[in-house]
């Protein structure tokens, strides 16, 4: 077994077995591979220079059940693929597409849906919906860019700066938007499902007209309790109706 891990997603233990997705160099040019391990950890499957075009590198990875799902990038491309994982001794590369830009992390929405966070070509945040149904030919049923002349997330790098509840259809996490004057940081929370999509359904910020550069104020979490959705920044906790985003109350952390 070869290769460099991506992260705690990059690998998982189902059914005694251990499976891992790996990263490396061969000869100076990037390799992507996937191994399946018994509890003794002896290899007794194994994918090597899994590939859809030159040197791509994983961006993201995650098993559920049987499937593997991968997301590389070239060339901010990027190839999301279905491996099928089920016969321990024989993976295999059920089916992929290729989209504009690339997906850094993956949560599952249910057994056929998977949620992606990562950028697009323009290199703003994207939110991408996959239908995996079809294994041989999954498809990006939605999608939505925070645009902006740059924005960024957290979640890119950081898990647990994601919220989704799918029996509430809710999904929210901070960004941050630059867009010529002024830079604008914030939760953006949004409705999603399988049928409808994703919708944003509006934003929480605590800056004010005078914090727009000012760290202390950018949101890290969100969570809710009950109907109550808690934003926390270094500065405040901002508590907000879940259903239309109004405004509860405030309390000052400084």
């Amino acid at each position: 077994m070869q290769g460099r891990v991506l992260n705690q997603f990059s690998m998982d233990e189902y059914n005694d077995y251990f499976r891992i997705a790996t990263t490396t160099q061969v000869n100076g040019n990037t390799q992507n591979n996937l191994y399946i391990l018994n509890m003794n950890l002896s290899i007794v499957g194994k994918l090597e220079n899994i590939t859809l075009a030159f040197n791509e590198r994983i961006d993201s990875a995650r098993f559920i059940g049987n499937r593997c799902y991968l997301a590389t990038s070239v060339v901010l491309r990027d190839p999301f693929l279905v491996i099928d994982v089920e016969n321990a001794s024989d993976p295999k590369v059920l089916g992929y597409l290729k989209i504009p830009g690339f997906t850094r992390y993956l949560h599952p929405y249910d057994a056929n849906h998977i949620i992606g966070i990562g950028r697009d070509e323009n290199n703003n945040v994207k939110i991408s919906l996959f239908n995996v149904n079809n294994v041989n030919a999954p498809i990006e049923i939605d999608k939505y860019a925070v645009n902006g002349t740059w924005s960024d997330t957290p979640v890119l790098t950081d898990h647990k700066a994601f919220l989704f509840d799918k029996f509430k259809d809710l999904l929210a996490f901070p960004v941050s938007i630059y867009d010529n004057y002024p830079m604008w940081q914030g939760v953006y929370v949004f409705n999603i499902t399988s049928s409808m999509g994703i919708k944003l359904r509006g934003n929480v910020t605590h800056q004010g007209d005078s914090m727009y550069f000012s760290s202390y104020y950018w949101i890290e979490r969100a969570f809710y309790i009950e109907n109550v959705l808690y934003t926390v920044s270094d500065m405040k906790v901002k508590l907000n109706n879940l259903e239309d985003l109004m405004l509860i109350k405030e309390i000052d952390l400084s």
